[in-house]
């Protein structure tokens, strides 16, 4: 058993277009209907809520394995493990104030 080779399988290049440029008059009825259904409502952005920006501590301090850690400035560097969350906050506020603080006064 022989195969042919059809040169255009599609057809011919009178009949086969992929790229169509026209649109019966359906499609287009049907397109146009959708763009006069479209409200100036339609058109307003979407409003979702903001979500707060955390704090640096809200940031910086969480809770793993059972115990709270704080990361530093970086986010490289995790200090801990520290029993209470308490603990936590208090010795990042205390990293806080000593490595990122102002300088003091020399004078």
């Amino acid at each position: 058993m022989t195969q042919s080779h059809d040169p255009e399988p599609h057809g011919s290049r009178d009949t086969f277009n992929p790229y169509p440029t026209k649109c019966d008059d359906q499609l287009i009825a049907e397109m146009q209907a959708a763009i006069d259904s479209i409200t100036e409502e339609d058109m307003k952005p979407i409003e979702r809520p903001v979500p707060p920006i955390p704090s640096p501590q809200e940031k910086t301090i969480h809770y793993h394995n059972g115990k709270w850690w704080f990361w530093d400035e970086t986010g490289m560097h995790r200090h801990g493990p520290y029993e209470t969350n308490a603990e936590c906050v208090k010795d990042f506020n205390h990293y806080c104030n000593v490595y990122l603080g102002e300088p003091e006064d020399p004078s």
